[in-house]
């Protein structure tokens, strides 16, 4: 059966999405909590024991033990740990590529995106590929893209549940399992659905079973006595995260670019704009408040805030009849700035890669005691950094019983 034509340019957009992903997946090396995930979590600590992981039950134990001490993640981390010590990284590569193809047919279908309107699947596209600070293995594709496409599912399913009654204990389930996977996304829209609720704008058994099972769940992220620890042991100055946010934010700025054009344009207020998506809007305003109050100390966090303005711009470009042809030096501008940061990172994932390869072959035909020094493939810069670093040599010792001791080339040549 042939595809209709009007699936073809979101067709072509998702395999070219999830290509990329998948091709980025296999070239990023697995260093840090990528192969720290590989061993059991301790139950004493927030760090992982030396015990590889071996089997499920051994998942099991790690991700008691990770709850405890860790954070409340545990769909995701159940995965991460999954991949990391059982499946492997071609295995993670393919279902990266997959779950990625997932991610943006999910931002098309609750961003809105027309039927065969091959320039807004584009813009969706353009706006899946901006937030370049996910890294493109285990720990940041499960975490963020794969728990979002949880996320989305339970947006799409609240919108519109399924009218039969029978779905409902389903619908609980899947609820939970939605809302134990990302506080970034989660809280958030759990906010704006509860405030929803209380306005009495949540109607049928199904929608309250789904959003009980989605309230559980994030209950279930915030109870870990592991991330209560964490934010407990951080304090992070107001002023710090305001600049945290203000230098790492990217979609977010196109969402506020586009709500002067429609007020210039005398298409919506912001105001207007706001009240036409308030489940969005609510989301987005409470994920800022989330942020401030827990403190801003990487970009990924932001990822909420990232994937609300994706939305929220492409269901604005529909509900106030935007064309895309009116945008066309942004959308140009955009494609070119997107392009090349993707060879920017293409060419970085490869250099990466290579030097990772190189100190691992050294390393794993070292003596026991030996040093090894490790440069990155264009030169001395310290990546991975000393604290990845330490990870490989726990690999090495995993996997060949001997301590060998891995330096950045250029602390070595310092201290020479």
């Amino acid at each position: 059966m042939k595809i209709k034509s009007y699936y073809t340019p979101a067709v072509v957009y998702l395999v070219f999405f999830g290509l990329l992903t998948a091709l980025f997946a296999a070239l990023s090396p697995w260093v840090g909590d990528d192969i720290e995930y590989a061993y059991v979590a301790s139950a004493s600590s927030p760090n992982m024991t030396a015990e590889p992981v071996r089997d499920i039950t051994d998942v099991v134990r790690s991700q008691v033990n990770h709850y405890q001490g860790v954070n409340g993640r545990t769909v995701a981390h159940v995965l991460v740990q999954c991949f990391c010590a059982l499946w492997g990284h071609a295995a993670f590569a393919v279902a990266a590529g997959l779950m990625a193809a997932m991610f943006l047919f999910l931002i098309m279908r609750a961003g809105r995106i027309e039927r065969g309107n091959a320039s807004q699947g584009f813009v969706a596209m353009l706006l899946a590929l901006s937030p370049f600070y996910l890294y493109y293995t285990p720990c940041c594709q499960i975490g963020y893209v794969w728990t979002g496409c949880l996320t989305l599912a339970f947006l799409l399913l609240m919108e519109r549940p399924p009218a039969d009654r029978r779905w409902g204990v389903v619908l609980l389930l899947f609820g939970i399992v939605a809302g134990w996977g990302q506080e970034a996304f989660n809280f958030g829209l759990c906010g704006a659905f509860v405030t929803w609720a209380l306005m009495g704008r949540v109607r049928g058994l199904n929608a309250w079973m789904l959003l009980l099972g989605f309230v559980v769940g994030c209950v279930l992220i915030g109870l870990s006595p592991g991330a209560w620890a964490r934010a407990g042991a951080q304090e992070v100055p107001l002023a710090e995260s305001l600049v945290m946010m203000a230098t790492r934010l990217r979609t977010f700025y196109l969402l506020a670019a586009f709500l002067v054009y429609l007020w210039a344009t005398r298409k919506a207020s912001p105001w207007a704009a706001m009240c036409a998506e308030p489940i969005l809007s609510m989301a987005l305003m409470l994920s800022f408040a989330f942020n401030l109050a827990i403190g801003v100390t990487g970009a990924r966090q932001l990822f909420g805030i990232e994937l609300f303005s994706m939305l929220l711009i492409l269901r604005w470009l529909n509900a106030f009849e935007v064309r895309i042809s009116r945008l066309s030096a942004v959308v140009g501008l955009l494609t070119f700035g997107l392009t090349f940061q993707l060879l920017r990172r293409g060419d970085y994932l490869w250099q990466t890669r290579r030097a990772y390869e190189r100190t691992m072959e050294l390393a794993l035909g070292a003596p026991d005691g030996a040093t090894v020094l490790h440069c990155f493939a264009g030169g001395d810069d310290l990546w991975p950094g000393r604290q990845f670093l330490d990870t490989m040599e726990k690999k090495v010792l995993t996997q060949t019983g001997r301590t060998i001791h891995i330096i950045p080339a250029e602390e070595w040549k310092e201290n020479k």
